[in-house]
């Protein structure tokens, strides 16, 4: 668990994608975790989330598929709405950040507490790219993975469609957006979280530049070689990028949910 404080006010930020929920620091459910493959890790991430995670009302809860941008984009813009100007006391807001996919979540965050879901998505293409960057194995069987939905935090396009779906039943509860959005859109999509938040800018706070201020406090603008919007182009072949966009338009048919994929 950690915390990051910022003009007094601090906002809690949990990892629950680590295998233990109440600290980052326990040694041994480390080595247990080594010693697991990553079918058994991402059972015991679920297994941890269930029983040692107690939503509260005002939770903000941060999801997405690793390599989506989540840190560098979605957690920092969070951090800054709720901070800005020393306006809003959120001392007992916690952001809590997860990879687990919607249908791992307990019934106890989906149904019963009034905490809000925020989840960012990001082109598969892309994704792939960024996945093979951070070194985890050759491009090629990168590409092969991702279409046999092979994953820590299962498929792709099962992730995405879970939070997809809860966002179109439950809008007051899931907010969904694109990471291609938020870099073509920062402003209109800043507003969209705020809003979703429950502390939307006012119009003397949009015609002070607030939210210009908010965007220039994170990553939103920042140049990022490693999360460029369509850098998969500079590394993908035709062939590769046939197999995937093949794969997401059976898997996304007929659920209007769509990605900029050539």
């Amino acid at each position: 668990m950690g915390s990051e404080e910022k003009k007094g006010i601090q906002t809690q930020y949990i990892y629950v994608e680590n295998t233990s929920i109440s600290t980052i620091d326990n040694k041994e459910e480390e080595k247990e975790e080594k010693s697991l493959g990553n079918v058994s890790v991402m059972m015991l991430h679920q297994m941890n989330f269930h029983q040692k995670f107690k939503p509260k009302d005002d939770d903000i809860i941060l999801a997405s598929i690793p390599k989506s941008g989540t840190t560098k984009c979605l957690n920092s813009l969070v951090f800054s709405i709720l901070n800005r100007n020393n306006l809003h006391d959120h001392n007992s807001c916690r952001l809590i950040s997860t990879h687990i996919p919607y249908a791992s979540f307990p019934d106890s965050i989906k149904h019963y507490s009034k905490s809000r879901i925020v989840y960012l998505s990001r082109n598969p293409l892309d994704v792939i790219v960024t996945n093979n960057k951070e070194g985890f194995s050759s491009m090629e069987e990168c590409v092969d993975m991702f279409c046999k939905g092979e994953s820590v935090f299962g498929p792709f396009w099962d992730h995405v469609l879970g939070f997809w779906k809860a966002s179109l039943e439950k809008r007051d509860k899931v907010l969904f957006l694109k990471y291609e959005e938020m870099k073509e859109d920062n402003i209109g999509q800043a507003k969209r979280v705020a809003e979703f938040v429950g502390i939307p800018f006012s119009k003397e706070e949009e015609k002070n530049g607030i939210i210009e201020q908010v965007l220039l406090m994170n990553k939103l603008k920042e140049d990022d070689h490693d999360h460029e919007v369509g850098d998969w182009m500079n590394h993908l072949t035709p062939s590769m990028v046939k197999c995937v966009n093949n794969i997401m338009k059976e898997k996304l048919c007929g659920t209007g949910l769509s990605f900029k994929m050539s």
